[in-house]
């Protein structure tokens, strides 16, 4: 998942109060340090037509 659909599917769950990727991105930094998260490569954002980074849990295949 990109940071912005990590954002929306919080803000569907009631986590976040908004869909913005400002909300996910932060942390998904922080649980990169953690060891609990890692890129997985890169695509373009429907929502921004900008290049972004692919985010997969720790262990799981591309």
């Amino acid at each position: 998942m990109i940071a912005q659909e990590v954002a929306s599917e919080l803000h569907k769950r009631g986590i976040t109060p908004s869909d913005e990727r400002n909300f996910a991105a932060p942390r998904l930094t922080e649980l990169v340090v953690i060891g609990l998260v890692r890129t997985v490569g890169k695509t373009i954002c429907a929502k921004s037509g900008r290049t972004v980074a692919v985010w997969s849990a720790a262990g799981e295949g591309i």
